[in-house]
């Protein structure tokens, strides 16, 4: 069993994905992945994720198309605003 894998990631591009912890669950399985000089540090992803294709996907390829997802920060921000001024949130 291979333990490389190429991946791709939305915003750091191909990469490669190395599986360091076997889990009971398979969906559950570590990956440390690395995208070159692109980026300093590696990024650690679970199978799922990876499966998932949202942020980071299997490099197979095949071509995706990418769409900007709001993230969970946004979401929050967007509840206190409507909480906190009633839906008429001032610019900030």
């Amino acid at each position: 069993m291979d333990n490389f894998f190429s991946i791709e990631h939305y915003k750091h591009g191909k990469g490669t994905a190395i599986l360091i912890k076997h889990r009971r669950k398979t969906e559950l399985d570590l990956f440390m992945c690395s995208f070159g000089n692109r980026m300093k540090g590696r990024l650690f992803f679970c199978r799922k994720h990876i499966d998932d294709g949202e942020e980071i996907w299997w490099d197979d390829g095949k071509i995706r198309k990418i769409t900007q997802a709001g993230s969970k920060r946004d979401e929050l921000e967007e509840a206190l605003k409507g909480l906190f001024f009633g839906g008429d949130a001032p610019n900030m």
